[in-house]
């Protein structure tokens, strides 16, 4: 064996011990509980590593899911009657966990009787805390009606007379909660009608604050560098079900769309490549409209700071001079902590993205015989560095 196939055997090992040594554990899921049953929203959520990437396994595809410090939270809905299964996953620093447990919950019939008629309160209703709601409504004779909370948890029952249902309720603390409502006759059980609920409220608007990006002192906006930023703060803790986020900027007209996870926000923006003085919106909402229950602060300001690019990786194996077999050829070199990296062709032409642990990063190629050129470069909040100076190998097929 040549040393350059020595050195590519090594650094194989190195990426796969490195990458064993540094997967993240599994996700927890704290809802759903094991063995309820829902109808309408179903929440699933838990805690995870700081600032990992969530993913859901549910319908046989992976998706990303909200998750802001250590909490992740997704909600689903119309799924159909019967048993069904998820897993999750997170990804810290390009490395993804196993896959967690496969809990199974069970989604309700729809069943055959009316759903109960709610005339009061109203949708997306506005209470002070500890102020008591009056849930009143029409139900089917001789109904037993049912109010729960987003997770099935049962409040307590209404009180039924004859063809009219009431239950009242109190909340302690500042949130927009969501209440499911459910008559049920003899083993039939009806579909649920939702209620959202803003609890604490100043004029029916959602109380934040905006922490990230930092107010810059002595100055009356907050400097925000260049690339993509994230936008921060909390919140009026909301239901899970219905929430958006967005960030309108005034200077390049662009709209950035984020999530909510239990009382914090976050939206990434930009990415900026421009310094200067500019004029943003923010926008936090939740309810039955998406929009009925919301925030909206126009025209704050912020200064987008000259920031420099990231300076170029470094390619350390191969070496330029070097030869190799044909067939697959560990590539690695040195990079900046957090950013991804790009391995390159000699012309610039993307060939695939590495992966990185720590300041390492780590990438393959099958090759044929020939001369071979290639480049890396890195990335970091959106700002993109130079490519690295060319690295020129051959590959050749060993002898008979």
């Amino acid at each position: 064996m040549s040393d350059s196939s020595e050195d590519q055997a090594e650094n194989t090992d190195k990426i796969t011990s490195t990458a064993k040594s540094t997967k993240p554990p599994v996700p927890v899921v704290e809802w759903p509980k094991l063995g309820a049953l829902y109808s309408d929203y179903i929440r699933i959520c838990g805690t995870c590593v700081d600032n990992a990437q969530v993913e859901l396994l549910i319908s046989s595809s992976w998706v990303t899911v909200p998750a802001i410090g250590t909490k992740w939270s997704h909600s689903l809905k119309d799924f159909s009657p019967g048993a069904h299964t998820f897993q999750v996953r997170q990804t810290v620093d390009g490395i993804t966990s196993d896959p967690g447990p496969v809990p199974t919950f069970m989604v309700r019939d729809k069943g055959t009787i009316p759903l109960p008629e709610v005339t009061e309160p109203n949708v997306n209703s506005s209470i002070p805390i500890g102020g008591i709601v009056q849930f009143k409504g029409s139900c089917t004779l001789n109904a037993t009606v049912f109010v729960f909370d987003l997770d099935e948890n049962m409040l307590g029952n209404a009180v039924v007379t004859g063809t009219t249902w009431s239950y009242a309720h109190t909340w302690n603390q500042s949130q927009v909660a969501y209440v499911k409502i459910r008559q049920v006759v003899g083993d039939d059980v009806s579909d649920v009608v939702g209620r959202w609920i803003g609890v604490g409220l100043t004029n029916n608007e959602l109380e934040y604050t905006w922490d990230t990006p930092e107010v810059t002192p002595g100055q009356a906006g907050r400097n925000v560098p260049m690339g993509i930023s994230e936008f921060g703060g909390t919140r009026t803790p909301y239901s899970g079900t219905e929430s958006y986020t967005f960030v309108v900027t005034y200077w390049d007209n662009g709209a950035y769309y984020g999530y909510s996870v239990g009382d914090r926000w976050k939206v990434m923006v930009g990415p900026h490549y421009r310094s200067g003085y500019e004029l943003i919106d923010i926008h936090v909402g939740d309810g039955g409209s998406g929009r009925a229950i919301s925030k909206y602060i126009y025209e704050l300001p912020i200064k987008i700071i000259d920031t420099p690019r990231p300076p170029a990786p470094s390619i350390r194996v191969p070496v330029t001079g070097s030869t190799h077999p044909v067939g697959a050829l560990a590539i690695d070199g040195l990079c900046e902590v957090g950013n991804t990296v790009e391995l390159l062709n000699g012309a610039g032409t993307k060939l695939n993205d590495a992966l990185v642990v720590g300041n390492k990063w780590y990438s393959s190629l099958t090759l044929g015989e020939g001369r071979h050129r290639i480049r890396a470069r890195q990335s970091k909040n959106g700002l993109t560095s130079e490519p690295s100076a060319v690295v020129q190998f051959t590959v050749v097929s060993p002898e008979d």
